[in-house]
């Protein structure tokens, strides 16, 4: 088994991102977890410029990608439509895979997993995995609260 390790960007935010990069490269990490704004930005444009220079000579640098939406009271329809624009929008970065902070802990049962299924069916198509983290205020509050999903 190999193990991997990645430096999380929270926590380096006062890091311009060549200069997060360099550093994690220095200390030996084998990638990177980031929460990227909009593609568009200056930040996001130098994140992915830096990377792409590392990935010439490092093929392997790992990229983890993170996803959340701001904490809005949306209807489970609305929510799902802004995490699907999300997750596509990153997928679109070739992530070795993405971390996202997914569905409400207030939402039912049957509507979390509404929302998991729209994650599963992106990753499906786009062939790259999306992963759930346990989360405050998401469906995966707690480990307890994962069961019935686990059997679902």
């Amino acid at each position: 088994m190999q193990i991997n390790y990645c430096c999380p960007y929270w926590g380096s935010e006062k890091d311009k991102p060549a200069d997060f990069i360099d550093k994690v490269l220095s200390s030996g990490y084998d990638g990177i977890e980031v929460l990227l704004p909009a593609a568009s930005t200056p930040f996001t444009e130098a994140f992915l410029k830096k990377l792409s220079t590392v990935r010439e000579t490092k093929p392997d640098f790992i990229l983890i990608l993170q996803q959340l939406t701001a904490p809005e009271n949306e209807s489970v329809d609305s929510y799902i439509k802004k995490m699907s624009r999300s997750l596509t929008d990153l997928t679109d970065l070739k992530p070795g895979f993405i971390n996202t902070h997914t569905g409400k802990d207030y939402y039912s049962f049957s509507d979390n997993c509404r929302v998991i299924e729209a994650a599963l069916n992106i990753s499906h198509k786009t062939g790259v995995r999306i992963l759930h983290e346990t989360h405050r205020g998401r469906f995966s509050f707690h480990a307890a609260s994962l069961i019935p999903y686990l059997r679902q």
